[in-house]
């Protein structure tokens, strides 16, 4: 009983934790990832993706990269629209004026060829923007 308590709170607080993080912050940090030109050298035209699995994104953001906005699926649309260059998140966390992404960049997931790019940005907020300290691709 104990043991199911103590998850029960654990997931209580991850998913208060998840839904306070503003909208806000989730657009101007995702933007910074997209801009990143050392990421950029592995875009394929001009359309980019995010597949949401794992990570709790809100539902108000927009990103645009070269005019076009950056559309967001989980990976049954992912699939189904055979798209198969993606942002992947496996870690995406803002606390106070400090965040962390952790992900990859996925290049043709369609075929026997498949590649990524695993990258790791650390962010901090200083006043109302978030700069990038610490960028990495593995």
């Amino acid at each position: 009983m104990k043991k199911n308590l103590l998850i029960l709170f654990l997931v209580f607080m991850q998913t208060g934790y998840l839904f306070a993080q503003d909208s806000n912050d989730q657009t101007a940090i995702l933007q910074l990832c997209v801009d990143l030109p050392e990421l950029q050298e592995f875009y394929q035209g001009d359309q980019l993706f995010f597949m949401v699995h794992g990570v709790e994104l809100s539902n108000e953001i927009e990103l645009f990269y070269k005019g076009v906005k950056v559309e967001f699926y989980d990976k049954n649309g992912i699939k189904s629209l055979g798209v198969s260059n993606f942002f992947l998140l496996w870690q995406f966390y803002i606390k106070d004026n400090s965040a962390k992404i952790v992900g990859q960049y996925v290049l043709n997931s369609e075929s026997d060829n498949e590649n990524s790019v695993p990258f790791e940005l650390t962010l901090e907020k200083n006043e109302n923007s978030w700069q990038i300290i610490e960028f990495g691709i593995k």
